[in-house]
């Protein structure tokens, strides 16, 4: 039986995608950034991260998918958003 990912804390995790975008800037011979931007490539487009989130707490997960395509979490913790690191193997 299937079981939804759940928090330490006791709440429903939200899968989370966040999207970066990069830009690149010459330096100028006075060591200043150059205000126009160099042209974009491929490489600069998007950068993807996924995660499990809790809303609550704002604890990070790792996760992957069963064999049926489900999202499971993979036991462990990335860390929070609010700054901490926290290094623990969640108990699955």
């Amino acid at each position: 039986m299937y079981q939804k990912p759940n928090c330490e804390c006791g709440s429903d995790l939200v899968f989370t995608q966040e999207y970066f975008y990069r830009e690149q800037f010459k330096i100028s011979n006075e060591g200043h950034r150059v205000e126009k931007r160099l042209r974009k490539t491929v490489e600069d487009k998007y950068i993807l991260e996924e995660y499990l989130r809790c809303p609550d707490c704002t604890t990070r997960y790792e996760f992957d998918y069963d064999n049926q395509g489900r999202i499971v979490l993979v036991g462990e913790i990335i860390g929070h958003l609010n700054g901490s690191d926290n290094v623990n193997t969640v108990k699955t």
